[in-house]
């Protein structure tokens, strides 16, 4: 939405200065000024929005899809090696829903996601938005999951293995 309205508005002042400055006629000087404000509304959008990024603020969860779980795993703990160094895979929790056409197996990132416990075994996704009005303008949302899991699903292990 922000990025829409930002490259408008540049289109609009660089129709604006190419009429003023330029004077040419015909379509190459639209094209022309149409691109470049294209270009300079996407570049003052992108700042935009990385400044109500990271100025941030409280964020509300808006619910898009509700799923029952069928199984769910998690998995990519294990390190891998990239030209001599090493490095750990992401945590990913996957799960499997039962569709119209059969049990469908989705993936998501632990980091994007919230486990609550429940009795009732479900995954909500959809996705953060900032809870200021003027932050969520300027800002893009971000996708979340929330997984319902049953009380004792997450095992607690508290050892240390000092091989």
């Amino acid at each position: 939405m922000i990025f829409v309205n930002f490259i408008i508005v540049g289109l609009i002042v660089c129709v604006i200065l190419e009429r003023a400055e330029y004077k040419e006629e015909g379509a190459s000087g639209i094209i022309l000024a149409s691109f470049l404000g294209a270009l300079i509304g996407f570049f003052i959008a992108f700042i935009v929005s990385a400044i109500g990024t990271i100025i941030g603020g409280p964020t509300e969860f808006v619910s898009e899809n509700t799923y029952d779980i069928v199984s769910l795993k998690d998995t990519g703990t294990g390190s891998k090696y990239l030209f001599g160094s090493a490095y750990n895979d992401k945590l990913i929790y996957r799960y499997m829903i039962e569709t119209d056409e059969g049990y469908e197996t989705r993936q998501v990132d632990a980091k994007q996601t919230l486990i609550i416990y429940d009795d009732n075994p479900r995954v909500e996704e959809g996705y953060k938005v900032y809870s200021n009005p003027i932050h969520r303008y300027f800002s893009l949302p971000y996708s979340y999951t929330k997984l319902y899991v049953p009380e004792g699903t997450i095992e607690q292990d508290y050892s240390i293995d000092l091989e």
